[in-house]
């Protein structure tokens, strides 16, 4: 049934009575054609007289059933092999432009009526593929010839391809008849010029079924293994790329309604949302905060309260645990389940405000409830403002490890208010200056300077230099995430964690009695002296790096250091595998050779690292080695 369709295919149609009338007009009109032409010939003596009639028939033949191979053939017997292979050319040449003229004046006008779009869709694609090498295998076929050429008229082959295909193609045509008509004149024999214009035709003929069959041979040999090969061939190539941006502000006093910056990142990020007059959120606030300054829940309803026309708070404040304990799976689930029921949807706002550990777990909550609710970060600790709260992971702690569950998700504004830092505890407040030493020690020789000079100041949490510190390392960290080429961390090198191994797993080993800040301090000392050991840092820039975090307040030695497994392992060095793990399969540890210089290394020598570690607790205790 389906071929019977096909057979009353418009298009089919359209080239089978084009043919038909073309074929039946041969058949009926060739003898006298045939005789008028040799008449005609032969009359003319003048070479020019012969050339124009030649082209003047081969232009008509398009219409016309002229043979067009005997006008061929007798032009090279008239004109001899030059003259008669351009009287050819020419004429071909000329005749095929009538032809797609005619056709596409008949496709443009006449063929909409009766073939859809589609078909004519198909049409267009068929030429695309096929025309060239279609109208070059029919231009010494009789009646197809003629036909090829209408209908690529009419499907809008682009006329330029059809000329130049058409004009090449009629030139190996016009030399072959031009070349037997000569040879028939030679031999005085008219048997040949009779043959000669048989035989190309034919010969054409021949050749387009030979060809055709050869084309379903091969198809069908092909088929067998078709399916299997398409499954490899036949893939998608999916490729974007997905712009982020936000701005890290520093401020103070964020809620106070005169200071309309909260308000103004949250219109900003929702401007392009229709139909949407006044933008939701829900607030997140760390315990810790939350005690250290209790008027913030009040606070914060004050702010949406004076800018109502434009932001609305849903639901109350949530509380959140601060540090480590906020970093749990039953944490996740009390922070999502506060999320449902307030009925928060994907254009509406997260806002945290918290300490590292609460913007991590809040935000990994977030960027998986609803495949992500925008969140607007407002750190309240010095690690988080210049550091933790800035980035764009967030995570969970999960069966012992830090950080093993967690996301990529960049916030859509971060907002630094430095009041809250003056309601810290100076254990936390110099927890923040560990990862300014680490971000100036593996990016900027200059900025370490500073820090040494600047030490006291620092350690004394003096005001002006806290907040340089925190500008500078927070603009640092932004640097290495925007234009450090690998932003959401696909390969292995990590600089910014720097001395991090170690810290995650001694962090764990003290049951979280150490806070983050105080282990990467000394997770820092112990790689800057096995980097000397190794023979990569000299011993003085070592001493510099573990002379500065002494000055800072850091204590670089922690007995969670020396515990041992059942069979006598250091605990310590279990730290380097779970990174592995964590980078995704191959150990790349940052390690410095200068300041401001580092280089990642694939292997870590497990008894020089714990010689290292040795060094370290004598030299913290007040012995030199």
């Amino acid at each position: 049934m389906r071929k019977w369709l096909i057979i009353f295919n418009p298009w089919m149609i359209v080239f089978v009575t084009l043919v038909g009338f073309i074929l039946a007009s041969f058949i009926i009109f060739s003898q006298p054609i045939t005789q008028w032409v040799e008449t005609s010939t032969y009359s003319l003596k003048h070479p020019l007289f012969i050339s124009l009639f030649v082209i003047t028939t081969l232009i008509i033949d398009v219409l016309l059933p002229i043979p067009s191979s005997i006008i061929n053939v007798f032009a090279g017997t008239s004109l001899g092999i030059v003259y008669g292979s351009m009287a050819i050319w020419v004429g071909l040449s000329l005749g095929c432009c009538f032809g797609y003229y005619l056709g596409h004046a008949s496709g443009v006008v006449m063929l909409p009526r009766y073939i859809n779009s589609k078909d004519a869709q198909k049409a267009h694609q068929l030429c695309d593929k096929l025309g060239s090498g279609l109208l070059i295998l029919m231009r010494a076929v009789p009646v197809l010839a003629e036909a090829s050429v209408i209908s690529a008229g009419m499907v809008g082959m682009p006329f330029v391809r059809f000329v130049v295909v058409t004009s090449l193609a009629n030139i190996g045509l016009a030399i072959s008849y031009a070349y037997i008509g000569t040879m028939a004149l030679s031999s005085q024999s008219f048997l040949l010029v009779f043959v000669g214009a048989v035989a190309v035709p034919v010969t054409s003929w021949v050749l387009l079924i030979m060809l055709e069959k050869i084309v379903r041979l091969f198809r069908q040999t092909i088929s067998v293994n078709f399916n299997e090969k398409a499954l490899k061939r036949n893939i998608i190539h999916a490729e974007f790329a997905v712009n982020y941006t936000y701005p890290v502000l520093f401020t103070e006093n964020v809620f106070n309604p005169a200071n309309t910056c909260l308000r103004d990142v949250m219109v900003k990020a929702n401007v392009n949302i229709k139909k949407q007059k006044v933008i939701n959120a829900l607030v997140f606030i760390d315990e810790g905060l939350y005690q250290n300054v209790p008027d913030l829940p009040s606070n914060v309803e004050k702010y949406f309260q004076s800018h109502r026309a434009v932001i609305n708070l849903v639901g109350k404040n949530v509380l959140v645990p601060g540090g480590e304990v906020a970093k749990s799976s039953t944490q996740i689930d009390i922070t999502q389940y506060a999320m449902l029921n307030c009925d928060l949807d994907r254009h509406a706002f997260v806002i945290i405000i918290g300490g590292g550990s609460v913007l991590d777990a809040v935000g990994y909550a977030a960027a998986t409830f609803h495949r992500g609710v925008k969140v607007i970060r407002l750190p309240s600790t010095v690690l988080a403002q210049n550091d933790a709260g800035i980035g764009v992971k967030n995570g969970i702690n999960a069966h012992g490890i830090k950080n093993l569950i967690g996301s990529f998700t960049p916030p859509h504004a971060v907002i630094n208010d430095s009041v809250w830092l003056t309601t810290l505890s100076e254990r936390d407040s110099r927890a923040g200056l560990a990862e300014a030493v680490k971000v100036a020690a593996i990016k900027d020789p200059a900025f370490f300077e500073w820090l040494e000079q600047h030490a006291h100041e620092l350690a004394a949490f003096e005001t002006e230099s806290m907040h340089y510190m925190i500008y500078r390392c927070a603009e640092l960290h932004l640097e290495q995430i925007s234009r450090g080429g690998d932003p959401f961390e696909k390969g292995n090198a990590r600089p910014l964690d720097y001395g991090h191994w170690c810290a995650h797993k001694l962090e764990s080993l003290s049951d979280y009695e150490l806070k983050h800040g105080e282990a990467v301090a000394i997770g820092m000392a112990l790689d800057a002296r096995y980097a000397c050991n190794m023979g990569m840092l000299e011993e003085a820039e070592s001493l510099r790096l573990i002379h500065l975090l002494q000055r800072l307040g850091f204590n670089l030695w922690h007995e969670a250091l020396d515990i041992v497994s059942e069979d006598g392992q250091a605990m310590i060095l279990q730290g380097l595998d779970e990174f592995r793990q964590h980078l995704g399969g191959t150990l790349s540890i940052t390690q410095l050779t200068s300041m401001g210089e580092a280089i990642e290394v694939n292997k870590i020598q497990s008894e020089t690292m714990l010689v290292s570690k040795e060094w370290l607790k004598v030299y913290e205790s007040g012995y030199s080695l």
